[in-house]
């Protein structure tokens, strides 16, 4: 995996991961497959960009991208996600939909992860729960 590193920004092959004052943020690219290299990739910028500070996630999910099933247990696992205090999930589609469903219910991740269609709800629930 080749990753390019800017300021506040890491680019990976599957999508740059970037971080704010409140989250982390990972943009997947359209058309992707993510498979477990594209997940430690991403999970190697979240630590380089956060440091040991556990932050809520934004992920938006392009069009057309999905997960193989490696990638989704490898991202649910506790022991490679402890710096993701909450995950919001912007999908583009009704099949992502189902999919992101499918990855709570049989992968059930340690922090509380939601699904949206909406990018703006995502930030607000992800901004709630950080005020709370």
């Amino acid at each position: 995996m080749s990753s390019k590193e800017e300021a506040k920004r890491i680019i990976t092959d599957a999508g740059p991961v970037s971080i704010t004052d409140r989250y982390i943020l990972a943009e997947i690219k359209p058309d992707q497959f993510i498979d477990e290299n594209n997940v430690e990739a991403f999970l190697e910028a979240i630590k380089r960009l956060a440091g040991h500070k556990g932050m809520p996630m934004l992920s938006i999910i392009g069009k057309n991208t999905s997960a193989s099933a490696e990638a989704r247990r490898f991202a649910a696992d506790p022991s490679n996600t402890s710096l993701i205090s909450h995950h919001a999930v912007v999908i583009q589609s009704k099949a992502q939909e189902l999919l992101g469903n499918f990855f709570i219910g049989m992968n059930e991740p340690k922090m509380p992860t939601r699904i949206f269609t909406n990018q703006e709800e995502a930030i607000q629930w992800l901004t709630d729960i950080q005020d709370q």
